[in-house]
């Protein structure tokens, strides 16, 4: 793309934006549209992506102009006004103090002129400002010459640009990569300097800026700047430390060779570290756990298809399905893809396997267990044994035969195997015979490691270190939490059911990629109000709960009705908003009217405008559905422990603010009563999520539970513990405060009711949690192996998991009596027994 001055005539900004610019303008101020829009106008870009206006008024003037605006960073003189639909920020022109802590200023400085405002900008092409009405370009520093010259250039000296804020030296490389622009040597060389100085950005800003980047045409561009600015070994030192610099240059170049988004190409990137590795390097950078999964199974099934002795030209159907059984059949076509960039593919062979893999996708072939035309009870019903590992072996086997031959998954046919082969199938070798052997059964019920391993790879690696002990355990794989981050993922992993994915409205009104989970029953959805409206997804500038809206989370919940669901889980910690449901509520046909009839805005300031609740467009399925909350706080709506004014101010509200969105709720709440007949002020945990738990229970008729209850309940975890000898559990980090609601402590409450003796596995383990013995756990073990750093102990998580797993279960051996050695006597109480 190159710069044309007549681009800013050829494309009309949108309608309201050219309004706003005029109403300032109409009472004397000047007002500008600034930044990247001019940019992208002037480059030809007809749907720039944000439309931002700089002005000479003041915050306070602009908010007496409009009569929809809410102040969401008036102390740096930036407020946003709603303009038939479309939200606009407006800014006063400033100029900006010293920034202590490489990222904010000290204090700003309202200017009366445009040209000082620009000055501070961060590079050339983004420090122009253009008038629509009179048609003036303002371009202090050459950002058009240089748009047409391709160079990326900062504004001033580049060292005192990347000093106020060292994330400037990674957006310049995302520049580099989406607009194809050559870095100024000036810029490289003051990066290089400035380089080691990364490491005071959080993770979470740079991992945003290499995600924008892997969305680019050509990421390589912008990777080879982060090399040649000495960027890489700070942000990216796992991919330096084993990769090699060439080697890290034909990686960046597949990048470029893959579909615009992120999760292909980081499985590229990252395919030298391995799955592990790959998925541990994108928690640090704190990744979504979604993102983290998908590229692991990428970079799994892709090693597995290029190691496959037949290379890539020579796959077969049942090669394929034997990856799908490992990644997913959703994963299989990106897989493919990645494994076709690393082996350097031709367009020909990219093109046959492509179709070889649409032909084996089309098939839905069966790849786990239950996609097999039998299951457990017909695999007893045959062969005559119990319940326990045999069956599952029996299925396995089963699946393996399917796999080689789809069409054998048939009910007839698969049971007349079983017939014909049962004995070998469910008998294994043991002391020099062969019988059914009795070993104990042990249930591994934990949560997630937060940012390392998920609950279902707690249970995966837990159980390997189990059968180390007990080769012939029953194992029961409960994957577990306690309704927070990860109660999707765990109670789809429990249940065998599926993720769902969906775009909704995020907090600030912006698309967010969010998820819900289906659960095998196929009627029940489990929900994360953070995944759609969290603070996570609000960056820490931008948070602002008096316009932050839980709408997403009512579009979540509208896409899970639509997929046929009914009962609903719905776990609302980690919000970034403060407007108690509303958003959600009008998502789902609900109007909140204002004194004209109008319907309010979005965010907790709005509802201060509520006169009337008309509930009468509420989507009807929502009516007949079931909603249970996953909430393990007790904080009222409104008052000095209420949603605004606890948990407020970390979400970006003032003083001034808590008071307002208090009062705002205290609205809510009256008409709630008078137009619902419901009073949600005094109801304890009605203050959750900044009010969203009040709006569940008035709108929905949710009900309020402890969050691991509610996962207790749902995984049926007091039947599968029926019988077990032993139950491991387990979680990141274990304290005394693991006895208020805590997965573990759940956990343990069910065991203890059952007489079973409890094990916690943790990442880590306070000296307070002594007094867990107390309440029902019987011993605690940390994985640690001696004195390391947080990031190494995550980065080793799954095998340290094996190890304590193991030793657990030997430990329990020795107490019973049971040597490991070749005797088939006393383990559990002569669990070890021959039939």
């Amino acid at each position: 793309m190159s710069a044309d001055a007549s681009n800013l005539n050829r494309f009309i900004p949108p309608a309201q934006v050219i309004d706003v610019i005029a109403a300032l303008k109409e009472l004397g101020h000047t007002a500008y549209i600034a930044g990247g829009a001019v940019r992208d106008m002037l480059m030809g870009e007809p749907n720039p992506e944000d439309w931002d206006v700089a002005t000479s008024a003041s915050p306070e003037q602009v908010m007496a102009v409009f009569d929809r605006v809410i102040p969401s960073g008036a102390a740096h003189g930036t407020v946003t006004v709603f303009e038939s639909g479309m939200s606009i920020e407006v800014t006063t022109y400033r100029v900006d103090g010293p920034y202590l802590d490489g990222r904010h200023p000290e204090y700003v400085r309202f200017v009366p002129a445009i040209q000082d405002d620009l000055a501070r900008r961060d590079f050339t092409m983004n420090a122009m400002a253009f008038d629509p009405i009179a048609g003036d370009l303002i371009d202090p520093y050459g950002g058009r010459e240089d748009i047409q010259a391709g160079a990326l250039r900062c504004v001033g000296e580049p060292k005192d640009r990347f000093s106020e804020d060292k994330l400037r030296m990674v957006r310049a490389a995302r520049f580099a990569a989406k607009l194809r622009f050559r870095a100024d040597p000036r810029l490289v060389e003051a990066a290089r300097e400035l380089a080691p100085q990364i490491r005071q950005v959080s993770v979470e800003r740079v991992y945003d800026e290499l995600a924008k980047m892997m969305k680019t045409r050509t990421p390589s561009l912008g990777l080879e700047l982060l090399e040649e600015m000495g960027i890489t070994t700070y942000i990216l030192p796992e991919l330096c430390a084993e990769v090699q610099r060439e080697q890290r240059g034909r990686l960046y170049v597949m990048c470029d060779e893959l579909p615009a988004e992120p999760v292909e190409r980081f499985a590229v990137l990252l395919s030298p570290l391995g799955e592990n590795r790959a998925r541990q390097m994108l928690a640090r950078l704190r990744a979504s756990n979604r993102t983290g999964y998908e590229v692991a199974a990428i970079v799994r099934g892709a090693q597995a298809l290029t190691s496959d002795p037949s290379g890539l030209g020579g796959l077969s159907s049942y090669s394929l399905r034997l990856a799908a059984a490992r990644i997913g059949a959703h994963n299989l076509t990106r897989a493919v893809r990645v494994a076709c960039t690393l082996e350097g593919c031709s367009a020909a062979e990219r093109r046959a396997l492509d179709g070889l893999v649409r032909s084996v996708v089309a098939q839905r072939p069966a790849v786990r267990i239950r996609d097999l035309a039998v299951d457990g009870h017909d695999v007893m019903s045959v062969t005559g044994i119990g319940p326990g590992p045999g069956v599952k072996r029996v299925l396995s086997a089963l699946l393996d035969e399917v796999l080689r031959d789809p069409t054998m998954n048939t009910r007839e046919r698969l049971l007349e195997l079983v017939r014909s082969r049962c004995q070998s199938l469910h008998s294994v070798p043991r002391f020099g015979g062969v019988f059914m052997v009795k070993q104990p059964k042990v249930v591994i019920a934990p949560d997630s490691f937060k940012g390392s391993l998920t609950a279902g790879q707690v249970c995966e690696a837990a159980e390997e270190g189990l059968r180390r002990v007990w080769p012939e355990a029953e194992v029961v794989s409960v994957p577990m939490a306690d309704g927070g981050e990860g109660t999707v993922q765990s109670l789809v992993d429990a249940t065998s059911g599926r993720i769902v994915n969906i775009d909704v409205t995020g907090p600030l009104g912006e698309t967010v990629a969010a998820f819900f989970g289906v659960l095998g029953d196929g009627v029940t959805a489990v929900i994360e109000m953070a995944a759609a409206s969290g603070l996570p997804l609000v960056p820490q500038g931008l948070r602002n709960p008096a316009l932050a809206t839980t709408r997403g989370t009512g579009e979540l919940i509208r896409g899970a009705l639509d997929a046929g669901c009914r009962r609903f889980i719905i776990g609302i910690g980690g919000s970034a908003t403060n407007d108690g449901g509303s958003g959600m509520a009008q998502a789902l046909g609900v109007r909140l009217l204002g004194e004209s009839g109008a319907e309010i805005g979005p965010g907790g300031a709005e509802l201060a405008r509520l006169a009337r609740i008309d509930v009468s467009g509420l989507d009807p399925r929502a009516s007949q559905s079931e909603f249970v909350v996953a909430c393990d706080v007790d904080n009222p709506l409104t008052g000095p422990r209420g949603a605004s004014a606890v948990y407020g101010p970390q979400k970006g509200a003032t003083p001034e603010m808590v008071k307002t969105l208090d009062d705002a709720l205290r609205n809510l709440a009256s008409v709630v009563r008078r137009d619902l007949g419901v009073d949600v002020d005094g109801i304890p945990g009605a203050g959750a999520a900044g009010g969203l738990g009040a709006g569940l229970m008035a709108f929905l008729g949710a009900s309020l539970r402890r969050g691991v209850d509610i996962v207790v309940e749902t995984v049926r975890l007091r039947e599968q513990m029926k019988g077990a000898s032993l139950v491991i559990t387990g979680e990141g980090r274990t304290d005394f405060q693991t006895l208020f609601g805590k997965t573990p402590m759940g956990v343990a409450n069910v065991a203890k009711a059952l007489g079973i003796p409890v094990v916690i596995i943790s990442g880590a383990i306070a000296d307070d949690a002594r007094g867990l013995y107390a309440h029902g756990i019987d011993a605690l073990m940390s994985i640690a192996k001696g004195p390391c750093t947080i990031e190494e102990a995550m980065a080793n998580a799954g095998p340290r998991v094996v190890d304590a797993a193991e030793t657990a279960a030997r430990l329990v051996a020795i107490g019973h009596g049971a040597g490991l050695g070749s005797r088939p006597g006393g383990l559990l109480g002569g669990l070890c027994d021959a039939d």
